[in-house]
């Protein structure tokens, strides 16, 4: 089976990124199992990305914005789902 290119950038960035990335999770979400849910989907992102790396000119910076903005989109989900749990409630 043939590895891909975005699967070996994805891989190299894995092995360089990851420790440093879950920390950054860590710091910023509170439940360790939805850190490791977001360092997946961080990753995922990267992989779905691969081939814009030619284009980038600070490669460090594009994965920690992909990092930060996974943490805003993981917080936004959140708040909505407490906004329609809120609104589900009947009234007393």
């Amino acid at each position: 089976m043939a590895i891909s290119e975005s699967g070996i950038v994805t891989e190299a960035v894995w092995l360089e990124f990851h420790q440093r990335l879950r920390s950054y999770l860590r710091r910023r979400i509170s439940n360790e199992a939805d850190a490791e849910d977001l360092l997946q989907e961080v990753f995922t992102r990267i992989h779905a990305n691969a081939h814009r790396l030619g284009e980038l000119n600070n490669f460090t910076s594009w994965i920690y914005r992909i990092t930060r903005n996974a943490v805003i989109d993981f917080y936004r989900a959140e708040a909505v789902q407490k906004g329609r749990l809120i609104e589900d409630q009947p009234d007393l």
